[in-house]
């Protein structure tokens, strides 16, 4: 029997390697189960690593902050252990490396004797949909700015200034800006905001735009600690940094 129920496992877990979505199963306490090889390779965790863990502490509360996503009442977390189905086509994953990425999920309860005893997970890396989405709003919301002379007021203000996509993509740059790191705005729309800042702060700056997503509000970057931008030449000097959200028709920018 025992030799029954393994070949049998083994056999789902064959089928469930050849889906091109990420799938996993969880116990009744949010405790990774099971996670099949695309979930894995979106993810970046091997199973064998996070087998036993919380999930929604991997994948999504980092994503929030580390309390703010319990107090807002967090989809993820009360779809694990939830008694009923539930689909989601708008959220986003933390992966292993600290990168963020828009998901679709879809999630069921297991049950048993009447008992929810876990939950199974199927997501789908969405960034190429996003990413068109994107794009195609920052064309008309760049158009339409720029009818309503937002540049000029962009313009006006003494301090270099950014308009940047969810993505991280620069959208548009004032003169300061151009005259500060010594790129023209040519060369800097449709490049990372990473480009700006020296290799040791890229991943803070990941980190700030990722739970801005999950909470669009002004963030300070640095934390007190001395921040540098970096010019075309590849010299240094110290700036310091604030996001801050711009409500516009197509969503919200930073």
């Amino acid at each position: 029997m025992d030799r029954f129920v393994e070949s049998t496992r083994e056999h789902i877990a064959t089928i469930l390697n050849c889906v091109a979505d990420g799938i996993y199963e969880l116990d009744s306490s949010g405790r990774v189960v099971y996670l099949n090889q695309t979930g894995e390779e979106l993810l970046g965790f091997k199973l064998n690593d996070i087998r036993g863990l919380i999930m929604h502490d991997l994948i999504h509360k980092r994503l929030a902050g580390a309390n703010s996503c319990l107090a807002a009442g967090c989809t993820l977390l009360s779809v694990h252990g939830a008694s009923t189905a539930y689909r989601n086509e708008n959220d986003w994953f933390v992966r292993k490396d600290g990168s963020v990425m828009p998901v679709a999920y879809a999630s069921a309860p297991l049950v048993k004797d009447g008992e929810v005893t876990g939950t199974v997970m199927c997501f789908r890396d969405v960034t190429q949909q996003k990413r068109i989405e994107v794009e195609l709003n920052a064309a008309r919301e760049a158009s339409r700015l720029r009818a309503e002379g937002f540049q000029m007021i962009f313009e006006s203000v003494p301090n270099g200034l950014l308009l940047v996509d969810p993505f991280g993509k620069i959208l548009l740059v004032n003169t300061k800006t151009e005259t500060m790191f010594q790129r023209t705005g040519q060369e800097l729309v449709g490049k990372p905001v990473e480009i700006l800042l020296p290799e040791r702060f890229a991943a803070e700056y990941r980190e700030v735009r990722a739970d801005f997503m999950a909470n669009p509000s002004v963030r300070q970057m640095g934390d007190g600690r001395d921040l540098c931008g970096l010019r075309k030449d590849g010299s240094e000097f110290a700036i310091e940094m604030c996001v801050t959200p711009l409500d516009t028709e197509s969503g919200f920018q930073v």
